[in-house]
């Protein structure tokens, strides 16, 4: 594992999952005098943003550990791709308060900001073409041809 092959972007990604999957833990609405956390106030939105952090969290181990650049490429499109679905259902959240939800509370804004760091960021990442602390690969050499008079002497082809 190493740190130097991580990018701006996979930082961002990493840790904005880090920060979503804490959020989610923390009051999203508030109903009846009392907080309500992401996981109790969503059905199966709480899952998909769980799925959205643990992505984000993969790209960042992923890069660190990964000598070739395939692999982490693919988590980045892969985390884009399911964090903009999240986003989108985040939105909805946002605009539409679900179920017995009153207000708004300081968790559902920090929660919306790490969605669209981990979709930013993995975006940004799968963008960069850089690739920092990768192993290069063997310089090419080129082979000497024979003395002459060591091999099988070419034979013309009859026409």
């Amino acid at each position: 594992m190493s740190l130097h092959r991580l990018r701006p972007a996979d930082w961002i990604t990493g840790v904005s999952g880090l920060v979503l999957l804490v959020a989610l833990f923390l009051p999203w609405y508030g109903a009846d005098g009392a907080d309500v956390s992401g996981w109790s106030a969503f059905a199966v939105v709480d899952l998909w943003l769980a799925l959205t952090a643990l992505g984000a969290l993969a790209v960042l181990t992923l890069t660190a550990m990964r000598d070739s650049p395939t692999v982490p490429v693919a988590a980045d499109v892969l985390t884009w791709t399911v964090a903009v679905v999240a986003v989108l259902l985040v939105v909805l959240r946002l605009l539409a308060l679900p179920g017995e939800a009153t207000e708004r509370e300081w968790g559902s804004l920090l929660g919306a900001l790490a969605v669209l760091g981990v979709c930013s960021g993995a975006w940004w990442a799968f963008r960069d073409e850089s690739a920092p602390g990768i192993r290069q690969p063997d310089a090419i050499r080129a082979m000497q041809a024979p003395p002459p008079g060591t091999g099988p002497e070419p034979v013309a082809a009859e026409t």
